[in-house]
């Protein structure tokens, strides 16, 4: 949801900003449905398509099990880097841009307590650093942002999981 406020706030308020950026998306294979079609609604209601990146070698999921395992078997950080980490590092380089600009937000973990706004070193731009949850779904609600439903499961609960 964060991301797409971004995208929303950036076609607002710079236009000729979004046109010159790339957005990167990371499919590891494994989302859910909801998560594929609120991403083809952000890119149809902006006009902005995304560079879709998957694990190196594999386009199903069949092919990744194949060559990586069970995704259920395999160690949390192994696949976090052959789909996630990998793509988006191939993504960049495909891109070449010189910032890196995220939806980072500091509520979103621990270890995010603090988040600059600019990371120099990084040359990253987490614009979103200062944005609670409320934050995002108010804006995502007040302007027909599209937002994965299945946040609606876990975040917009009435009564406790």
């Amino acid at each position: 949801a964060t991301d797409n406020v971004f995208v929303a706030l950036m076609r607002d308020h710079f236009p000729e900003l979004l046109s010159g950026m790339h957005l990167v998306a990371i499919d590891t294979l494994h989302l859910f449905p909801e998560t594929l079609e609120c991403a083809k609604l952000v890119q149809e209601k902006y006009g902005k398509p995304a560079l879709w990146k998957l694990p190196q070698s594999v386009s199903t999921r069949e092919e990744f099990m194949a060559q990586y395992g069970d995704v259920e078997e395999m160690d949390a950080a192994d696949f976090d880097f052959v789909s996630k980490v990998e793509p988006f590092q191939r993504a960049l380089q495909e891109c070449s841009k010189d910032i890196l600009i995220t939806g980072r937000r500091m509520d979103q973990a621990a270890q995010r307590i603090e988040l600059a706004v600019w990371e120099e070193g990084k040359r990253t731009l987490n614009p979103m650093a200062g944005f609670s949850w409320g934050d995002i779904i108010a804006y995502a609600d007040a302007h027909g942002v599209p937002v994965n439903r299945g946040h609606n499961y876990a975040f917009r609960c009435t009564e406790p999981i």
